[in-house]
């Protein structure tokens, strides 16, 4: 491992790293891939930087599990119609990235999705048809996202529109709270 001095970081091709693979971002990457398994291994994002995940078109599938140890105090950024697969149960925490679907059209599926106490994410333009449980904060923001699994909230759920756009946060299955919901 050594630090760049700037520069462009793209990485463009198909990524499937086993349990002994590791993803270090100490500046600005981009992954562009049709299918990212991430499902084994690690990936790391230091604090004030990013890693993009970007596909072509919408057939890309970033795939990722309880075996993915995302850790970090940067962010990954969705850019790009994709689909986020969860191959079994996975959990955002205060030691995980930030979340951060962007501009991006992300259909979250497979198992279910949970925001850890600590942990962010913020939707924009999602379909979510995972159950989605949030003890953090899950924020959605200017445009039209859906919750088709069920979501429960003891975090805290923010509904924020801005002077440029208005939000729209579609829970197909309901909500269930014992947390705060801070339509803003």
């Amino acid at each position: 491992r050594r630090s760049g001095a700037g520069g462009t970081q793209l990485l463009d091709g198909d990524v499937t790293q086993t349990a002994n693979g590791i993803i270090d971002v100490d500046q600005d990457a981009t992954i562009r891939s049709l299918n990212f398994d991430a499902s084994l291994g690690s990936i790391n994002v230091e604090s004030g930087h990013t890693l993009t995940l970007t596909g072509d078109n919408s057939s890309a599938v970033v795939t990722l599990g309880t075996a993915s140890a995302v850790t970090g105090d940067g962010r990954i950024l969705f850019s790009g119609n994709q689909t986020l697969n969860l191959s079994s149960p996975f959990e955002l925490t205060s030691t995980t990235v930030e979340f951060d679907f962007g501009s991006a059209a992300v259909t979250v599926m497979g198992a279910d999705l949970s925001v850890g106490t600590g942990g962010s994410l913020v939707v924009n333009n999602e379909t979510i048809n995972s159950n989605l449980d949030n003890d953090g904060m899950l924020r959605a923001v200017p445009d039209t996202s859906t919750v088709n699994g069920m979501v429960t909230n003891s975090g805290m759920l923010e509904v924020h529109s801005t002077a440029n756009g208005t939000v729209t946060l579609t829970l197909n299955n309901g909500l269930t709270s014992t947390g705060v919901v801070e339509l803003d």
